[in-house]
């Protein structure tokens, strides 16, 4: 049988992705990648950055409990040896200085 929409092997491949012709579309993640997304994630990372100039919580922050100890003019804060040991086992990227 010719590979087309009607093949084996689309249809297996529509199952398996859990698609059925005419009610799904599948899209690449860059199908968000448009200049009006763009300009909106900037817009909320602006706003974010105000929030943080202006001594305000940011809404959306990863790590909240690092506001607590951050400030602009101070060091920051060594880790501690804990701290280091976890970080050095960690695979994914981590930064400290």
């Amino acid at each position: 049988m010719p590979r087309g929409s009607g093949s084996r092997r689309s249809k297996r491949r529509r199952r398996v992705l859990g698609l059925r012709t005419g009610a799904h579309r599948a899209t690449p993640h860059v199908g968000g990648n448009t200049t009006e997304i763009a300009a909106h994630q900037g817009a909320i990372a602006i706003d974010q950055i105000r929030k943080l100039l202006a001594g305000e919580r940011p809404d959306y922050i990863l790590n909240p409990e690092a506001l607590d100890v951050f400030t602009w003019s101070a060091p920051r804060p060594e880790p501690n040896e804990k701290t280091r040991e976890a970080l050095s086992k960690n695979k994914r990227p981590s930064v400290t200085s």
